[in-house]
């Protein structure tokens, strides 16, 4: 049955309406099915390489402008207190810009820059060395999540865990420092307090009782002479 209808087809086929029909339609039709598939893959491919150059390009600016803020933590021990507060608006800014980024693993680098930037602000008021070797740490990780995402990925997953745990073991310890040194200058000002003479509206009372003794002792030495 199947083998007579396919003769029946090639037969068909190979008569002129077959030819006629073939021609000026079922070819014409494949071949506009054709140039829509292949027009919509191009389109598709051309629209993926634009997303995927516009993405790197925000990423690229997102890395650069930290990058750019964070040049001046290494030396956050110096800075003023407005110059703290400015600088820390601007490096608030740039891991907002990060995190927004519409790109996997965005949350996790502004994360892990966040937890490096507090680092380097620790290590700037021990040594300035080691505040710079932050910096580079900072930008090479930047750098390998531009590259390799996924590289970049384990790294900052497991380093982050360390720096919450450094960063947690530092504030008690710097609490604890700012407890010690708040006791002592307790201490001082008791000490202080305790040593200072009382006062009157009239003056320090030890001299006021004073000055009264040696206005008692002055007049009877006048009646003895």
């Amino acid at each position: 049955m199947i083998l007579e209808w396919w003769q029946a087809l090639v037969k068909w086929l190979t008569s002129a309406d077959g030819q006629k029909i073939l021609v000026t339609v079922v070819l014409p039709a494949a071949a506009i099915l054709v140039a829509g598939l292949l027009a919509a893959l191009i389109a598709r491919a051309s629209s993926t390489r634009l997303m995927r150059h516009r993405d790197n390009s925000e990423k690229a600016a997102a890395i650069a402008g930290l990058l750019a803020v964070c040049r001046r933590v290494t030396i956050w021990a110096s800075l003023g207190s407005a110059e703290r507060d400015h600088l820390d608006y601007q490096i608030t800014e740039s891991t907002v810009r990060l995190r927004l980024l519409p790109i996997t693993g965005a949350d996790l680098a502004a994360e892990w820059s966040q937890l490096m930037v507090s680092a380097m602000k620790r290590n700037s008021a021990a040594l300035i060395d080691d505040a710079e070797k932050g910096l580079a740490d900072l930008e090479n990780g930047l750098i390998l999540w531009y590259r390799r995402p996924g590289a970049a990925k384990k790294q900052f997953k497991t380093e982050i865990d360390y720096l919450r745990m450094d960063s947690g073991s530092l504030d008690r310890e710097l609490i604890s420092r700012q407890r010690q040194w708040q006791a002592t200058q307790d201490g001082r000002t008791a000490g202080v307090d305790a040593a200072a003479p009382e006062t009157t509206p009239f003056g320090n009372i030890d001299e006021l009782i004073a000055g009264g003794a040696a206005t008692q002792v002055l007049p009877s030495a006048q009646k003895a002479s």
